[in-house]
């Protein structure tokens, strides 16, 4: 199914201990309609 199919880097995204880096990746996430795996990682390492 296709919405269960997530970035392998996600987990790791998604569970730091970092809030600002978790933060960025997530307000980036919620624009989009499909996942952009650069997008994602960009907001992440930028953040």
């Amino acid at each position: 199914v296709r919405w269960q199919i997530t970035p392998a880097d996600f987990d790791k995204w998604n569970t730091t201990k970092n809030k600002a880096k978790k933060e960025a990746m997530m307000t980036e996430m919620w624009k989009m309609k499909k996942l952009d795996i650069k997008k994602l990682k960009a907001a992440f390492d930028n953040a």
